[in-house]
This record gives C-alpha cells, structure tokens and sequence, in this order.
C-alpha cells in the first residue's frame, strides 16, 4: 500500500485532524517491514493519507492544504486523477487493512509474524493475512514452520548462518498448516496471546510450549 506519508510528524497530524475532524479517517498509521518484529509491530509516528479516487474532499480541507505543496510533483503522475488521489488505490485491500490481521515483512532471518488490531496499512516491503486466527499464528511462528519457510522460500545469503528468506506469497503459501482439534486450538492461542500481551519480552517459556505442540501436530 503505497501513500503520502506524515512521517513522525504527530503534532502535524493532530493539527490537520483538529481543523478538519473527519481528516481523522484518511489518516492512517502506517507500518513497514523494518516495524514488524516477532509477536509484536513496533509504535512509530508514521502515517499515510489515503485518498482513492472519486474521494469526497469535502471536509478535509486541512488534509488538501497539506498536500498543496507538492501538487506540482503530484501532477506529473502517470496516470490521469485529481492531483490529490492516490495513483493506484487497492479498494479491494482496504478491509484487510482495516480489520485483525497478521501482518509480515517481506523479507526476514527469523520468524516475524505478528498481530495488528489498529487498523494500520503497510508499505510494499510488508505482507497480510486478513484474519483473528491466534492458532495460525502460533504455527507461523514456531520453530517447525519456519524452517519449512526457508526450504520453500528463497533466501538470501547462507539459509543456516543468517541468511534472510523471501517471503513471498507464491512460495510462502506453500507451508501445510496442520488440522488440530479445537482443544489443541485453544491451547495454542492462549500461549499466543500471552506472548502478544508481553509484547514478545519473557516469552521464552510459552514459545517453547508452542514449538512443542506445533511440532506434534506435524508429526515431528
């Protein structure tokens, strides 16, 4: 998902919302693959405006204000929308933007899946997956399945001394998650969210159970 960003810019952003209150839902936080770290998606000021095309700008006055400056650069897009809409809007991506989602980078040495309630967008060098399933992401970030990854996935450098697998979705998707029962489920899920809820520090203990039960249900 691609935007103008705010950058760390909090007390701007909170001045454009003060002046224009609805500006306060094309304003959206804004993650990249370096925030998204193993249980958790670290707290930057970084948004983004998004604006799709046919967008109402009524009421956002502040919002065009803001962006006034670089309608020159704007203009000289490829493709032809009102200077102040995005180039290419992903409408159809937006609800998994908006609602529970795990999110991941495209690229990373260790498992890095996490779980975003927020409502935040990402940049093209991070990845969704549009559901509240805590089991599922238990199993993404479990010693089994991630080194299925790095055997399906490209990776750069030495897979076994740091190298850094690609996550993409034509290999990535590859990786079998196992049928469980919905005890084994639950189990999961509540060690997940014990790891969300401390953020990934001092999760050593419930990692360990979740890699154990992970394992089993491959059969390893």
């Amino acid at each position: 998902m691609k935007g103008i960003s705010l950058g760390g810019r909090r007390p701007r952003r909170q001045e454009i919302i003060e002046r224009s209150p609805k500006a306060n839902k094309v304003i959206k936080r804004l993650v990249i693959g370096d925030d998204i770290r193993k249980w958790k998606v670290a707290e930057h000021d970084r948004w983004l405006i998004y604006l799709p095309h046919g967008v109402d700008i009524r009421g956002l006055g502040s919002v065009i204000d803001h962006l006034r400056p670089y309608r020159r650069e704007l203009q000289r897009r490829a493709t032809e929308q009102e200077w102040y809409e995005l180039q290419q809007p992903q409408e159809a991506s937006v609800p998994a933007f908006e609602n529970p989602k795990i999110v991941y980078p495209e690229i990373a040495k260790e498992s890095r899946f996490a779980y975003d309630l927020g409502g935040a967008f990402t940049n093209n060098k991070a990845f969704v997956i549009a559901t509240d399933d805590l089991y599922l992401l238990g199993v993404l970030n479990s010693d089994p399945a991630w080194q299925y990854i790095k055997s399906v996935c490209a990776v750069l450098g030495d897979e076994n001394k740091g190298g850094r697998a690609m996550l993409q979705w034509v290999n990535f998707s590859r990786l079998p998650i196992p049928e469980a029962k919905s005890t084994d489920r639950a189990d999961i899920a509540d060690r997940v969210q014990k790891c969300l809820d401390a953020k990934g520090v001092g999760c050593e203990k419930w990692e360990a159970e979740i890699n154990e039960r992970v394992a089993a249900l491959y059969g390893l």
